[in-house]
């Protein structure tokens, strides 16, 4: 018995065939295994009814070319439309579930009157996901729902007002929230470990930076969640002037709606780079303690709220000078004396980092 061919294997063999019409049969057969790396070659009876039917396997309608078989839908019309309706409710940006789709898919066999029966199985809609390519997916962030337009009108409008200034007088403001106290959320071990609550205190961190890295002003720390600096209301904006007219700062603009993942400097890598070293210290603190030999139970990780603040301003101020700060600003383009074609890669690299693989192997050997 001869190998099986993919449909895209057989249109293989067809073009093959076109272009050496001098190729026998056995030979197309021959060349099919070893192109197709194959542990037996076609027989030649099948290699004639693919060539037989070269006008019906070369349609699209045959199928995808990674089956062997054509598909066969039950019912054309409705997966067409049922199809259709999916591309546009993706294209609007709207959330999809399995349920959905099968109410959709109700309601066209009900519109068309369809002959054929269908009972909508869960077999019947993997089925249907699997001809698509639909799968679960992660539903993206505030990047997603940014307005291209919008983007590029705020862009334009940071980049009229920056041009009026030097790079090192260009500054950024931005807050994150700061869980001090919380150990890792993964764990290497060889089973499962017993489940822990999680430490979610908090601290919120405002953060201020120039262009071009040479200046940080010191952080400023609120209280979660009845800090000012939480308040994304007028409050937040009174605290803003009174820190704009202390450092005297000329101008202010605050970035559009939703546009703080393109445009937000902060955003594109000063923090992440920021929290990344601030989770290197406690994991070098743990290590130490783990050397020393001190008594370490689950909340290993804890450290008050005074130490996390004392670590965010060293790692701030070390922060300065380093290419990441000038790298995020020449990354989201809001100022012109920021892009150029230097390095733009951005630093995140940030001291020598401790092997966290062995912090848990030797955590993990205390029972924490």
């Amino acid at each position: 018995m001869g190998a099986w061919l993919k449909i895209e294997q057989k249109r293989g063999l067809i073009e093959k065939a076109a272009e050496c019409p001098a190729m026998t049969q056995h030979e197309l057969a021959a060349w099919a295994k070893v192109t197709y790396k194959l542990k037996r070659a076609p027989a030649q009876t099948t290699v004639s009814d693919i060539l037989q039917r070269a006008r019906v396997i070369m349609s699209d309608d045959n199928g995808d070319g990674r089956r062997r078989k054509p598909l066969r839908v039950t019912s054309l019309a409705l997966e067409s439309e049922l199809w259709e309706w999916i591309q546009k409710l993706e294209y609007q940006g709207i959330c999809l579930s399995r349920e959905l789709i099968l109410m959709k898919a109700r309601d066209i066999q009900r519109a068309r009157c369809d002959a054929w029966v269908l009972y909508f199985s869960d077999g019947w809609l993997t089925a249907f996901q699997k001809r698509h390519g639909l799968r679960y997916h992660q539903q993206p962030g505030e990047a997603s729902s940014a307005d291209p337009a919008a983007v590029a009108l705020g862009r334009q409008q940071l980049q009229e007002l920056t041009d009026l200034y030097e790079a090192k007088d260009i500054y950024n403001m931005d807050e994150t929230g700061l869980c001090y106290p919380m150990a890792p959320a993964r764990s290497i071990c060889t089973k499962g470990a017993r489940g822990v609550k999680k430490n979610k205190t908090r601290i919120t961190v405002a953060l201020t930076a120039n262009a071009d890295g040479t200046d940080a002003l010191p952080p400023l720390f609120g209280d979660m969640p009845n800090s000012r600096i939480a308040s994304r209301s007028a409050q937040q904006k009174n605290w803003g002037s009174a820190i704009a007219e202390h450092q005297g700062v000329d101008d202010r603009a605050f970035l559009p709606p939703n546009t703080t993942a393109y445009l937000q400097p902060l955003d594109a890598g000063i923090i992440a780079a920021f929290k990344v070293a601030f989770r290197g210290r406690q994991l070098r603190w743990v290590y130490e303690k783990i050397k020393r030999g001190d008594k370490i139970d689950k909340n290993a990780y804890k450290i008050d709220q005074l130490q996390a603040m004392q670590w965010s301003k060293e790692i701030w101020d070390d922060l300065q000078g380093n290419d990441t700060v000038e790298n995020c600003f020449r990354h989201t383009g809001i100022s012109f004396n920021a892009v150029d074609e230097r390095s733009k890669n951005v630093d995140t690299s940030y001291g020598d980092d401790v092997d966290v693989d062995e912090i848990i192997i030797r955590a993990s050997q205390l029972n924490l």
